[in-house]
């Protein structure tokens, strides 16, 4: 740690942070114009330590979640329904069934489809209201939707029922994504009703679901925190994140708006110390934004593509051969191994160096996590690494002709992947002249 981040990071305090959170836990933030109110007392706690604040306010099609209940054998049980589910105010009744699942076991699983794909259950979905242990996800939703269910049940653990959303559609939906809005009933219970509603389910009886739903556009505020840097003001470093909107509050979301508005102070007491501009952990966005060789290191990705393609090699065996792409990785790997040489020996200028950083960046973080190009988005489901040749490991599930198409997809994910690795290695290239 060097003297400046040193100073840095003895200024931090935890009086205004914790004012601010002490303040989020005690009223809700539901409703856009409750949302904005917090907004607003972060603007006015920043502006109060004499930091700019620019106001943004874009208008967003939200969903508001309203009351919910389950009725079935004669009970009501309490419910939340899911942000993006479908308006049932009146009441969904049909047959329920129950269906189990993949449960999500943390957040890296929360977001995967929920049945296992060789399992044939149209049958007993198609048309009737599902009831099934988990979180009602974008993945358990949509999965349930596309076997043709018109309501969904999701059974939280323990007594508490959590807030959720169950829309695929990353933020606000464009043309292209319309089609994926859900459009299905869903709610959650609690796993106490939840194991009472099985009961149900296996008896026979039918059931009621009634959640109450608002959809529209609403303005939103948006604060941003602007520090412009001295040396390369056309550069920043962004520090972002969101605030909790539903029931109270105070969870990682609210204490992380706390961490960076304290940030955000702290940054601006110092702003005549970075080089790179700041857009809002402050040593830690400090030093990238002061550090005189950016800090990411290209090696491990190439490291970590290695490992996934070998993993895939030996999940598709004979059926499909990704010694092209792994031979492409290695020579990128190679080529940043003689970059990082030049950095650390001097011939590779500073700002070569971090010219080509950032644009790696912009080559290899995509092809790792998305499918889409840029500037679009892939659904809200789980990805897995390097997503367009993840079906080499599914080869096996492809009966009749369909393992012809799977390969096919499977070519044109890896020219796809080739191509950009080629790119990453020509930029390489170019820093070193």
């Amino acid at each position: 740690m060097n003297a400046v981040e040193k100073v840095m990071l003895d200024s931090a305090s935890l009086d205004e942070p914790w004012a601010l959170v002490a303040s989020f836990a005690i009223y809700r933030h539901e409703h856009p114009d409750d949302v904005n109110c917090g907004m607003d007392e972060v603007v006015s706690r920043l502006r109060r330590q004499g930091v700019e604040v620019t106001v943004h306010q874009p208008s967003l099609c939200l969903s508001l979640p309203g009351a919910a209940r389950v009725e079935a054998g004669g009970r009501s049980f309490r419910a939340k329904p899911p942000a993006c589910s479908v308006d049932a105010r009146n009441g969904l009744a049909g047959r329920l069934v129950h269906i189990g699942a993949n449960q999500a076991d943390d957040i890296d699983t929360n977001f995967d489809r929920k049945l296992d794909p060789t399992r044939d259950v149209r049958s007993r979905i198609e048309g009737n209201i599902v009831i099934s242990v988990g979180f009602a996800s974008p993945g358990m939703i949509a999965q349930f939707k596309e076997l043709g269910a018109i309501g969904v049940i999701g059974i939280n653990p323990g007594i508490d029922i959590h807030r959720g959303i169950c829309t695929t559609v990353w933020g606000v939906p464009d043309l292209d994504d319309l089609p994926r809005k859900p459009a299905v009933v869903a709610v959650a219970v609690n796993r106490p009703d939840g194991d009472a509603l099985i009961e149900i389910a296996n008896a026979g009886v039918g059931v009621t679901i009634f959640p109450e739903m608002e959809e529209g556009w609403f303005d939103s505020k948006l604060p941003e925190v602007f520090i412009p840097g001295s040396e390369e003001p056309e550069k920043y470093v962004l520090l972002h994140g969101h605030l909790d909107s539903w029931d109270v509050g105070v969870g990682d979301n609210a204490t992380g708006d706390a961490t960076l508005m304290e940030c955000a102070r702290i940054l601006w007491a110092h702003r005549d110390n970075p080089l790179r501009d700041i857009r809002l952990y402050a040593p830690c966005v400090a030093r990238t934004a002061n550090t005189g060789i950016l800090p990411f290191d290209w090696r491990a990705a190439a490291d970590e593509f290695l490992t996934t393609i070998a993993r895939y090699q030996e999940t598709a065996g004979d059926r499909f051969d990704l010694t092209p792409l792994r031979q492409a990785a290695e020579t990128l790997k190679a080529a940043l191994e003689d970059f990082h040489a030049g950095i650390a020996a001097g011939t590779v200028a500073p700002a070569a160096a971090n010219a080509a950083i950032p644009d790696l960046a912009r080559i290899l973080v995509p092809i790792n996590f998305t499918c889409e190009p840029s500037f679009r988005h892939d659904p809200a489901l789980s990805i897995p690494p390097l997503p367009t040749i993840s079906v080499a490991t599914e080869l096996h599930l492809h009966p009749g002709e369909k393992p012809g198409f799977a390969r096919n997809h499977l070519m044109r994910g890896q020219n796809r992947l080739i191509s950009a690795l080629n790119q990453a290695r020509r930029r390489v290239a170019q820093a070193m002249g």
